[in-house]
């Protein structure tokens, strides 16, 4: 009975651009070594950052007034189509002229008071110093150190010649000085007790210029009432959306929202981007849109906008990315859709599978197939995406590239599967069935 060695040699099958790689039917024993190579070509490259959104109206305007006021005319409907210049509200003015004298009347009056205070703590003020009017000896104190003391209260009692008399605040403030003591001989002029500014009446004052500011602006409101807000109109092609329903005669504030109107025949793509893809997408980049919608169709967009502030979901940021879209008419506010950004893009360059490039004492290098067996050169790369990658230098289109075998190889359409091609470069001893 001879043994012998049975070896199936791949085969290799283009569809589509799939390479299929055939299989060894070997003993668990035998140890087959292949390669399989691919002529280099030359094609086009594009790498991508890859996103989905929500599409959005492009133009989206809040409906608000000028000025607070009454509703005149409403022309808002909800759903409704307008012409940019078309009228939607017009206004007229409050009538709030009693209201606005009253308050008017009570601001003149605030103010008296204030005046009326302010005169009073000037008077006051005057008067902290407490003089003797006599000569004589103080008799009694009858005040301590940080007491309150009111216009008219005797503070001390001066002997003047056998005769008691009395020593009265002149002014309302806090004990801070008591220059006397029982038994003191003073002369008339003589500062006899020092006090502090009445803090009570310094409060009223600015309690008062608290209340005035209040009604200036209660005043102020009354006026802006008054005038009529300027009429609104459409600034836009669009449709209109109701907020909430404002009946003629309704008073509104000038931040009352009556509604939007919606421009919905331009729309763009709002994106969340990964912060380690952001540096990569720039302004004017062009992006490749799919929606499910719509399958098989594809659709044309711009970046026209990169958030310079990201936001931080769950330790990850990202930052908001806004694709204008070309001709979406078929497309409607709300749907999602996917965008491919393309960030770099080359043209009829030199290419090779992405495995076909290895490192090597720090260098790149691709293995090359020759009628002498297989070098490795050093290349210099260029762009690159998850199949393929740019040969700028160090390698010349049309040569023979040794890559790594797998059960299935897939081939770029540029390679048009020429040359694709499985060796078999020795094998251990085995054995596959007798004869």
């Amino acid at each position: 009975m001879r043994k012998k060695t049975v070896i199936i040699t791949a085969s290799i099958l283009i569809a589509g651009g799939v390479v299929v790689v055939g299989y060894n039917a070997l003993n668990k024993d035998d140890v087959v070594k292949q390669e399989h190579t691919i002529i280099a070509s030359k094609g086009d490259i594009q790498v991508n950052i890859t996103a989905n959104g929500v599409v959005e109206a492009t133009r989206v305007d809040k409906i608000v007034p000028s000025a607070s006021g009454k509703i005149k005319e409403n022309y808002l409907e909800d759903q409704k189509l307008v012409k940019r210049g078309d009228l939607l509200v017009t206004f007229e003015g409050g009538d709030f002229g009693q209201e606005l004298a009253q308050q008017e009347a009570s601001l003149e009056k605030q103010k008296i008071d204030l005046k009326t205070l302010e005169n009073n703590l000037e008077k006051n003020n005057k008067n902290l110093a407490i003089f003797s009017p006599y000569d004589g000896s103080i008799k009694d104190v009858l005040i301590t150190t940080g007491d309150s003391v009111q216009v008219g209260q005797t503070v001390a009692l001066i002997d003047k010649e056998g005769e008691v008399k009395e020593l009265k605040a002149k002014a309302t403030g806090e004990v801070s000085v008591i220059n006397v003591e029982p038994g003191t001989w003073i002369s008339s002029g003589n500062n006899v007790i020092q006090l502090t500014s009445n803090k009570d009446l310094e409060n009223q004052i600015e309690k008062q210029k608290l209340d005035i500011r209040g009604t200036e602006k209660s005043i102020q409101d009354l006026k802006e009432k008054q005038e009529v807000p300027e009429s609104i109109y459409a600034p836009f092609d669009g449709e209109v959306t109701v907020a909430e329903e404002t009946a003629v005669g309704s008073i509104i504030n000038i931040n009352s929202v009556l509604g939007t109107i919606t421009n919905y025949s331009e729309f763009k793509l709002a994106l969340a981007i990964d912060e380690l893809d952001i540096p990569k997408v720039k302004i004017g980049q062009k992006v490749e849109i799919t929606a499910g919608a719509y399958p098989g169709e594809r659709f044309e967009g711009e970046v026209i906008k990169i958030a310079s502030q990201g936001k931080t979901t769950n330790g990850v940021s990202t930052f908001d990315v806004e694709v204008s879209i070309k001709d979406s008419k078929e497309l409607k506010a709300g749907m999602t859709a996917n965008a491919k950004i393309v960030v770099s893009k080359q043209q009829n360059t030199l290419l090779v599978p992405v495995e076909a490039v290895k490192t090597k004492n720090g260098k790149k290098v691709v293995t090359v197939e020759s009628a002498n067996g297989t070098k490795d050169f050093p290349v210099t790369t260029g762009l690159n995406n998850e199949n393929y990658i740019e040969i700028v230098s160090g390698l010349k289109e049309g040569e023979e590239i040794v890559l790594p075998v797998t059960s299935a190889q897939t081939v770029n359409p540029i390679f048009g599967g020429n040359g694709e091609k499985t060796k078999t470069l020795g094998s251990s001893k085995g054995t596959q069935g007798s004869n």
